[in-house]
């Protein structure tokens, strides 16, 4: 069984929280800004923004961040699929 391996991030101090985000792929900086208000609020300060966003709405949710500067980033799935055809209710992580 494969355990992720857990990163205080939410807890490190302003400069070093502000170094480890400069360093992150600008996917998984979408993914950590779901997680909550604060995490949100602790990306958007980073001030990276794209140039357009892909959403394409489905059985699955389709997210494609594509910046200026940058290759087409690896695609970002929500998958909200649900096999009984009843409602599914998505839930965020524990921790991050």
């Amino acid at each position: 069984m494969n355990v992720a391996a857990r990163f205080p991030l939410l807890l490190l101090p302003n400069d070093e929280r502000i170094e480890v985000l400069r360093h992150m792929d600008p996917i998984n900086l979408v993914k950590i800004s779901f997680l909550s208000k604060r995490a949100k609020e602790i990306i958007i300060s980073r001030e990276c923004k794209a140039e357009s966003i892909q959403v394409i709405i489905d059985n699955t949710i389709f997210i494609r961040p594509l910046y200026e500067y940058e290759i087409p980033l690896n695609n970002f799935y929500l998958s909200m699929r649900n096999e009984y055809d009843g409602s599914k209710k998505v839930e965020k992580p524990k921790y991050i």
